[in-house]
């Protein structure tokens, strides 16, 4: 099973958030920045799904994802685009390049998890139940706790590994069970 994800995107505090919630989540994740990185970046290292913003410097997330279907080695990899423009016309053209999804910003960190997941799941159809992970009552908690700070909190204190790292578990293990 192939859980690797490319977060490409230039705003960092989001990149670097979607990293620490798909590690959580098991996934390894790459970063990139820019449409030109990430093609080399999935020609070099074949991510199981592309977390692609449309609208950055350099190569934008249209001629990106245009790209990624003309190489064989990557054209079957899931692509999710993620724009702030939610107009009918831009999801048809996200689609029309060969994204799988479309989200628009202003989608909720555990929604993009979700699609995450499902499409992953997806292209992995016959990995067996053995391998599936059990979800804990902990990470259950975990779970609900991140999603409140995403909600009442800056992305980046929640996205913050110090500040998790460094008081969440004892909170974890406070809590009655």
């Amino acid at each position: 099973m192939n859980s690797t994800v490319l977060v490409v995107d230039d705003e960092r505090d989001f990149a670097e958030l979607m990293q620490f919630r798909l590690e959580q989540k098991g996934h390894r994740v790459l970063l990139a920045d820019n449409g030109l990185t990430a093609i080399d970046q999935a020609r070099r290292m074949l991510p199981g799904l592309i977390l692609l913003d449309l609208l950055m410097p350099g190569r934008d997330g249209f001629s990106a994802c245009e790209n990624l279907r003309r190489h064989p080695s990557i054209r079957s990899i899931p692509v999710i685009m993620r724009t702030a423009t939610g107009g009918q016309i831009a999801r048809l053209n996200g689609l029309d390049v060969g994204a799988d999804d479309y989200l628009v910003k202003t989608a909720s960190v555990r929604e993009i998890l979700q699609r995450v997941q499902r499409l992953i799941n997806r292209s992995n159809d016959e990995m067996p139940d053995s391998m599936r992970l059990e979800v804990t009552p902990q990470a259950q908690l975990t779970e609900l706790a991140l999603v409140l700070c995403e909600r009442f909190f800056s992305p980046r204190l929640c996205g913050s590994r110090d500040l998790l790292g460094r008081f969440w578990p004892a909170l974890v293990h406070a809590w009655p069970p």
